[in-house]
């Protein structure tokens, strides 16, 4: 994952704590018109083969001339078949030979089952995902809102058969957003207006204070977290309205007050988490006290060190000092954690053993890193990658850690991979 607090110098992180004298541990658009698609009728490009593919693919042209003999071009049974030459072309890497027939493969369906029908899902996915290996983002985007529509009309805007829809294209922006970044803002809109769309499709359907609202007014905050940051990195106006000669649309101005209020709109929604976890007799007092934590974490990662620490205190006093909360007051509060929290953030799952870093650092009691010192540098001709990673590092923000009431410094050791 792009670390983004350093813009010319990307990490991926994996963590590894060192707390006072322990040992190491490794941390873990609004859709469009559904318009017809044309058939495609130019052969796939004559590319090298393998043997495995050139029989399977002989196999697959056999079986169509065999169906378009019977049936005509149009047959039913034609798109499923396409479908599985697409297939084959795909995983073998001749992605414009796939997109083609993925293409004719979804023409016969819609002309079969109807321009509306989820049958053509397959294929559909098979077309994103071929936009996303070559990183169109535009037509990645067209194909999702596509998709979105089938669900819409298949079920309505309002049925809960559209949340994972609504999830999957929401996490799609996001990734596109941090693949391009500068030029991926529209990607941070259309996730703000998804995650809406899901929390108030949620609110509809189970009520105000239903535990699903928890993970999707999460994903929310993770977008408005993102648009605070591109805010920061890409100097946008902080008035947020553009006065003068040339007038903003409506639309900008829209958008430009969502990136503008950003910070207080997160606030807004882990307190409407923290409403509902209050609210519903199913929520734990440690569901509670893991939603006060992450309230404090978004205040210390705008700087409201003071009500951060309030928030802490809040979600150590729901923890008490049972027996049975040591566990959660130990994965919360035990040691230093990295800000955001947001998973997938900055976490890799393994050391990258072909390029890291390790540092070795203070995380003072305000959660800031101190005293960096640069264990391994892998490869060691590269010492710029130390000079870089500690750099980075003191860009980093994290939860420190508590001993009763009150934060602590503590020591931590992090491995940066090289992106």
């Amino acid at each position: 994952m792009t670390v983004r607090l350093v813009g010319f110098f990307s990490w991926l992180l994996t963590l590894a704590l060192c707390i006072s004298g322990g040992g190491f541990v490794l941390a873990e658009e609004k859709p469009v018109a559904d318009s017809e698609v044309s058939e495609v009728t130019q052969e796939p490009v004559d590319q090298q083969q393998s043997p495995e593919l050139s029989r399977l693919v002989g196999n697959y042209q056999t079986a169509i001339e065999d169906i378009e003999a019977d049936g005509g071009a149009f047959d039913q049974r034609l798109s499923e078949t396409l479908f599985g030459l697409g297939k084959a072309y795909h995983e073998a890497g001749f992605q414009p030979e796939a997109l083609q027939i993925y293409k004719r493969s979804m023409h016969v369906n819609r002309v079969n089952d109807g321009l509306y029908s989820l049958t053509q899902e397959p294929m559909l996915r098979g077309i994103i995902g071929i936009h996303h290996q070559q990183e169109n983002w535009p037509e990645a985007t067209i194909s999702y809102n596509r998709l979105y529509g089938l669900y819409v009309k298949s079920y309505g805007k309002d049925d809960p058969r559209v949340l994972p829809i609504l999830d999957e294209m929401n996490d799609w922006h996001i990734n596109a957003y941090k693949s391009r970044e500068k030029d991926g803002i529209s990607h941070l809109f259309s996730s703000h207006a998804l995650s809406n769309s899901a929390v108030d499709l949620v609110t509809k359907n189970f009520g105000p204070t239903d535990l699903k609202l928890v993970d999707h007014l999460k994903s929310l905050v993770a977008t408005y977290y993102y648009l605070a940051l591109h805010q920061n990195d890409y100097k946008q106006p902080e008035s947020g309205i553009t006065f003068g000669e040339s007038p903003v649309s409506q639309q900008q101005s829209r958008e430009e007050m969502i990136m503008v209020r950003s910070y207080d709109s997160g606030k807004k929604a882990y307190e409407r988490i923290i409403r509902v976890l209050h609210n519903n007799p199913d929520a734990t007092p440690h569901d509670r006290a893991v939603a006060y934590a992450e309230l404090g974490d978004w205040f210390l990662l705008f700087g409201k060190r003071e009500s951060s620490l309030n928030a802490y205190r809040n979600s150590l006093a729901l923890l008490g000092s049972e027996p049975e909360s040591a566990a959660m007051r130990e994965k919360l509060f035990g040691s230093p954690k990295l800000l955001p929290t947001f998973p997938n953030i900055y976490e890799a799952d393994e050391v990258d053993k072909t390029g890291y870093v390790r540092v070795k650092f203070k995380v003072t009691a305000q959660g800031t890193p101190r005293n960096i010192n640069i264990l391994e540098v892998v490869p060691e001709d590269k010492a710029s990658l130390g000079y870089r990673a500690k750099r980075s590092v003191r860009s980093f923000r994290f939860r420190p850690k508590f001993v009763d009431d009150s934060p602590v410094a503590s020591e931590l050791v992090i491995t940066l991979n090289n992106e």
